[in-house]
C-alpha cells in the first residue's frame, strides 16, 4: 500500500535526523484523501510523499557533504590566506549550518558552496611567510651595513707605492693582460681587498686566488689578512 510506503519513508528520514516537513504535509493530505475514500488521490499524494522524501534526503546529503568540505578547506587555509576572506567564508558557512538545522537544505547547500568559493579564492597573503621575509631582508640589510662599516674602518690606509708600472711590465713580459689590469688597479687604489678585485673585474673566486698567488710568487704584490679578508698591495722594491 502506497500510504504505508510513504509513512515508512518519512519515519526512515526522521530517524536519520532529516527534516521532511513538506513530505509530512503531503502525507497528511494522502491520509485525508484515503479517509475520504478518494483512493486514487491518496495513492498519487502518497507517491509524491515518497518522492519528496527522496528529494529532501538528496539535498540534505549534498548540503552536508558541501558543509564538511568547506569546513575542512577553511581549517586548512587558516593562517595562510587573508583573514578577512576567511572570516567571510566562515560567516557563510555558519549560515549554511543554520539553514541545515532548520531543514532548509537547498539554502544550506547554496550557502556552503558560496563559502567554499570565498575560501578557495581567498587572497594568499602568507602573512607568516611575509613576516619571515621581512626579517630576512632586515638581517641582510644589517649584515650588509656592518660589512660596509667594517670595510670602511678596518681597511688600511691607502699607500700608493712609488713604482713605474710600465717599467715593471717590461721586466715581466709574461704578465697577462688581466694581471696587468689588476696590478694597475691595486696600484692606483693604494691597495685593495681581494673581494673588491674580484667584483671590479668579475673574476671567479678560484681564478682570483690563483692570479694573486702568481703575482705574489713573482714578487709583484704582497698580501696580508685584515679582519677576515686578504688585502693586496703592490710590493715595494
Amino acid at each position: 500500500m502506497l500510504l504505508n510506503n510513504a509513512e515508512e519513508a518519512i519515519n526512515q528520514a526522521k530517524s536519520e535526523a532529516i527534516i521532511v516537513i513538506e513530505a509530512e504535509e503531503l502525507y497528511e493530505q494522502a491520509q485525508e484523501a484515503y479517509n475520504n475514500k478518494n483512493y486514487s488521490l491518496s495513492e498519487q499524494l502518497s507517491q509524491e510523499t515518497v518522492e519528496k522524501v527522496q528529494e529532501t534526503e538528496a539535498y540534505a546529503q549534498q548540503a552536508q557533504t558541501q558543509i564538511n568540505e568547506t569546513e575542512s578547506l577553511i581549517n586548512e587555509l587558516e593562517g595562510s590566506v587573508s583573514q578577512e576572506d576567511l572570516d567571510n567564508a566562515r560567516s557563510k558557512l555558519e549560515s549554511a549550518q543554520a539553514a541545515y538545522i532548520k531543514g532548509d537544505y537547498d539554502s544550506a547547500l547554496s550557502f556552503a558552496e558560496e563559502a567554499y568559493s570565498i575560501a578557495l579564492n581567498a587572497e594568499n597573503t602568507r602573512s607568516e611567510d611575509g613576516f619571515l621575509v621581512l626579517i630576512g631582508v632586515a638581517v641582510v640589510i644589517l649584515i650588509t651595513g656592518a660589512l660596509i662599516l667594517w670595510r670602511r674602518f678596518s681597511k688600511p690606509e691607502k699607500h700608493i707605492v712609488d713604482v713605474d708600472l710600465d717599467e715593471l711590465f717590461e721586466k715581466n713580459p709574461n704578465l697577462r693582460t688581466d694581471e696587468k689590469a689588476v696590478l694597475r688597479y691595486v696600484h692606483e687604489s693604494g691597495g685593495a681587498f681581494i673581494t673588491t678585485v674580484r667584483e671590479r673585474f668579475d673574476i671567479p673566486k678560484s681564478s682570483a686566488w690563483r692570479m694573486i698567488n702568481r703575482l705574489e710568487e713573482a714578487g709583484l704584490v704582497e698580501t696580508r689578512i685584515v679582519g677576515r679578508e686578504t688585502y693586496i698591495q703592490i710590493k715595494e722594491d
